[in-house]
C-alpha cells in the first residue's frame, strides 16, 4: 500500500468514525484503534495521523491515550469553529460549546420534561436494594423502549450499581409464538450450553413483547424477575436485574393485567404526547445525525422543519427518523456545489407533506442550518423565563430613567413582571413544561386542594394556579443544574423581591402563604423563594384580572 494509499485510508476511517462522535466512547480514535483499520504498525499510523494534524485536517486530542478526529466532523458536532490543532482533554474540546458529556438518562430528550416521571421510576427499580425491582415498560411501537432500557443500564453502571462491563441481553419473545414452553429451558440453559439467567448474570435482562407469551409463561418470568429482586448471596439468580416490555395500547385489558403483576411500570408517552420543544429537539438531532453519517452540512426550511415537527408518526419517534432519513435522501440527489444540502418541504414524504398546512409552507424561504445549530433553539427553559423578572428588579432599583420607563414606580415594576410570568404561563399552557403522570397527579390533588381554598374564602382560583404549583413543586424536586445554580447565586436577590412586594400587599402574601402550606401539606414539597415569588405574580395577576 503507497504513502497517498494509507493516508487517504486513515483519513477516510476518521471521516466516517468522526460522524458519529460520542464523546462517552473515544476508543475509535486511539492510535491503536486507527493503526488496526489500515492495517499498519502504531508507529506510522502516528506519523501519517500527525501530519494530518500539522495540515488541518485532523484534531489531535492530548489525553491519555491520545486521540484523533476529523476536523470538520467534529466541527458539526460541536456547531462551533475549531481553530486550534490539538487540545488538552476532550473536556477541553466539549468546553468551545459549554457542552458537558451527557450521561445516561440525560442523554433521552425530554428526561427533564415529558420522560421525567419515567426516568425516576426506572431509577427506582434500578436503586432498590438489594437488587433492584422489575420493571414494565409499556409504550407503543417506536417510542424508544429500548432505547430507555439502554439508558438503564448505562445508569446502573455510572452510579456504580453494576460492574462497568455489565451488558444487556435483549430477548424478543415473538421468537416463542409457536413454541412458548421453549423460552423456560433457553431460560435455564443446559450441560451444553448456558442459559439466560447465567449469560445476562450482573446486567439487564429484557424480554420485549411479553405480552404475546401465553399467560403460564408469563408468570413464570415474573415469579423469577421477582425472586431475583430479593434473591441471597450464593443464589444464581442474585445480580440479575429483569425488564419486560409491551406495546399494548394502556387502556387495554391486557395491559391491564400485566401492570397489576409487577411493581414498577413505566408508560412511554407517544410522541404526540411529547411537549412541542422535545419535539422539535428530537427532530433537529435526528437532522445532525443524518449530516454527520452522509458527511455533509444539512439545511432545513423552517416550512420543513415545522411539517416535520407536527407531523402525526402511526409508528412514533421510529417513523420521524425514516422520514428525515427519506427527506435527507431526496435533498442529497441535489446537493450544492459546498457539499451541503437543503432540505425543503417538497423533499418531505408525501405522507408528512399530506398533513401540512398553508402556513408551516408559507415559512420555507427561510433556512435553518442544523449543523451549527443548537439543539437548545429548539426548547425554552424556566429560567429563560424568570432571570428577566430580576433584570427588571435591578433596573428597578438602580432608578434609572434612561431607556427605563417604571422608575421607581412599583406599580410599572408589578406589571412588567406580570408580563413575564404571562408569558411563562402561556409556554406552560401550549403544552410545553414538565410532563408525566405523577405530575398530572400533582395537578389533580392540588385542584382539589385549591377548590376547598375558593370555597372557604369566596376566591375565584382557576385549574391553572393549580397547575403552576404542580410544576413548581415538580422543577423544586429535580431542579436542572442551570436553574439550580443561579438560585443559590440569586438567592438573596429573590428574597429582596419576594420581601418587596409582600410588603406591599400583606394581604396576597397571606393567600401565597395559605397555598405554599396546602403544597406542602399535600406533597410534602416546602415551596422555595422563587416557587411563592412566581405564585405571588401568578395571584396578583388573576386578582387583577378579577378587578378589571
Amino acid at each position: 500500500m503507497s504513502i497517498s494509499e494509507t493516508r487517504r485510508d486513515l483519513y477516510s476511517y476518521l471521516d466516517l468514525h468522526t460522524r458519529e462522535f460520542d464523546p462517552s466512547r473515544l476508543e475509535p480514535y486511539t492510535t491503536q484503534e486507527i493503526a488496526r483499520s489500515a492495517s499498519v504498525s502504531r508507529n506510522l499510523a502516528s506519523q501519517y495521523l500527525n501530519d494530518l494534524v500539522r495540515e488541518g485536517h485532523v484534531v489531535k486530542v492530548g489525553s491519555r491515550p491520545v486521540h484523533y478526529l476529523h476536523r470538520h466532523n467534529l466541527e458539526r458536532y460541536l456547531q462551533v469553529r475549531i481553530d486550534r490543532p490539538s487540545y488538552a482533554s476532550v473536556d477541553e474540546l466539549l468546553a468551545l460549546r459549554g457542552a458537558r458529556a451527557a450521561c445516561d438518562f440525560e442523554r433521552a430528550v425530554g428526561h427533564d420534561l415529558s420522560l421525567s416521571s419515567v426516568i425516576e421510576q426506572m431509577r427506582v427499580a434500578m436503586e432498590y436494594p438489594p437488587c433492584g425491582l422489575p420493571v414494565l415498560v409499556m409504550g407503543a411501537s417506536g417510542t424508544g423502549k429500548t432505547y430507555l432500557v439502554k439508558l438503564m443500564l448505562e445508569y446502573g453502571k455510572d452510579a456504580g450499581l453494576l460492574d462497568p462491563d455489565a451488558c444487556l441481553t435483549a430477548v424478543d419473545c415473538a421468537r416463542y409464538l409457536l413454541d412458548p414452553e421453549r423460552i423456560v429451558a433457553d431460560y435455564l440453559g443446559s450441560a451444553e450450553e448456558p442459559g439466560l439467567i447465567e449469560r445476562a448474570k450482573g446486567g439487564l435482562l429484557l424480554f420485549k413483547n411479553v405480552d404475546v407469551l401465553p399467560l403460564s409463561q408469563q408468570e413464570y418470568l415474573f415469579t423469577h424477575a421477582l425472586f431475583a429482586a430479593r434473591a441471597e448471596q450464593g443464589s444464581p439468580e442474585r445480580g440479575l436485574r429483569f425488564v419486560f416490555s409491551s406495546s399494548l395500547p394502556a387502556d387495554s385489558p391486557r395491559a391491564a393485567e400485566l401492570r397489576h403483576r409487577l411493581p414498577v411500570v413505566v408508560r412511554i408517552p407517544a410522541l404526540r404526547e411529547r411537549t412541542p420543544e422535545e419535539r422539535a429537539q428530537i427532530t433537529l438531532r435526528f437532522l445532525k445525525d443524518e449530516g454527520r453519517r452522509m458527511g455533509v452540512d444539512v439545511l432545513v426550511s423552517r416550512g420543513a422543519f415545522s411539517c416535520l415537527v407536527n407531523g402525526s408518526y402511526e409508528d412514533n419517534i421510529s417513523e420521524l427518523r425514516r422520514s428525515i432519513t427519506n427527506a435527507c435522501a431526496e435533498a442529497y440527489l441535489s446537493r450544492r456545489g459546498d457539499g451541503s444540502i437543503v432540505v425543503r418541504a417538497h423533499c418531505l414524504p408525501a405522507a408528512v407533506l399530506a398533513q401540512a398546512n398553508a402556513r408551516e409552507i408559507e415559512a420555507d424561504g427561510s433556512l435553518v442550518d442544523t449543523t451549527r445549530c443548537s439543539e437548545a433553539f429548539a426548547r425554552r427553559d424556566l429560567l429563560s423565563f424568570v432571570a428577566p423578572m430580576l433584570e427588571h428588579y435591578e433596573a428597578f432599583k438602580a432608578d434609572v430613567p434612561a431607556g427605563d420607563a417604571m422608575g421607581r414606580d412599583l406599580g410599572g415594576l408589578k406589571r412588567v413582571l406580570a408580563e413575564d410570568l404571562c408569558a411563562l404561563e402561556d409556554h406552560l399552557s401550549r403544552g410545553n413544561g414538565a410532563r408525566g403522570e405523577k405530575l398530572e397527579a400533582f395537578e389533580r390533588l392540588l385542584g382539589s386542594g385549591v377548590t376547598d381554598i375558593n370555597d372557604e374564602l369566596g376566591l375565584a382560583l382557576s385549574h391553572a394556579t393549580a397547575r403552576l404549583i404542580a410544576q413548581l413543586s415538580y422543577v423544586q424536586l429535580k431542579p436542572e443544574d442551570g436553574l439550580r445554580r443561579w438560585e443559590l447565586e440569586q438567592r438573596h436577590e429573590l428574597a429582596a423581591l419576594l420581601t418587596l412586594l409582600s410588603s406591599d400587599d400583606a394581604a396576597m402574601a397571606a393567600l401565597v402563604g395559605r397555598l405554599a402550606t396546602l403544597d406542602f401539606r399535600l406533597l410534602g414539597v416546602e415551596l422555595d423563594q422563587l416557587g411563592r415569588l412566581l405564585l405571588f405574580l401568578h395571584v396578583a395577576m388573576l386578582e387583577g384580572d378579577a378587578a378589571h
